[in-house]
């Protein structure tokens, strides 16, 4: 008989001031999760570095930042890979350069179309190759609408 608890996914919220004297707590969250799952030390500085730059990026493409915004992550545990979404409601975040350009970051990058530092596509590329996946995503529609970074790690 298998146990439930191995086979179904857990959520992990952490909401901190958007503010990057935030990041070790955040760090120290991701740190906590991914080694009860079993994760290798490795792997965990991978995502703490993939981490580390979504908040970057996102500090970048929101320009101002709003007064006691709240940062909002929120780790997926499930039974083979951990998700993460960093999402900054209220705060003006806008991630429309990620979502034109993530899928052409290395072809543009191969034909030396756009500089690479740009608009903290530096990050993006890490993330990219820190992570197994790096997604943009969007809930709900104009001026409310929430925009955040999700970053997926599988096991093993």
């Amino acid at each position: 008989m298998s146990n439930p608890a191995k086979t179904t996914e857990r959520e992990v919220v952490l909401t901190v001031p958007f503010d990057m004297e935030e990041l070790d707590t955040i760090r120290l969250t991701l740190y906590g999760v991914a080694v009860r799952m079993g994760f290798s030390y490795e792997a965990i500085e991978d995502m703490k570095v993939a981490l580390t730059e979504a908040c970057n990026y996102a500090l970048l493409q929101s320009g101002q930042i709003v007064k006691d915004a709240p940062l909002r992550f929120t780790f997926f545990v499930r039974p083979q890979e951990l998700l993460v979404r960093m999402e900054a409601p209220g705060c003006g975040l806008s991630l429309n350069e990620a979502k034109s350009s993530k899928d052409k970051l290395l072809t543009e990058a191969e034909e030396g179309e756009r500089p690479l530092f740009e608009s903290g596509r530096l990050g993006l590329y890490m993330m990219q190759a820190l992570v197994d996946e790096v997604r943009v995503v969007t809930a709900g529609d104009g001026p409310q609408a929430e925009e955040g970074i999700e970053l997926l790690k599988r096991l093993g």
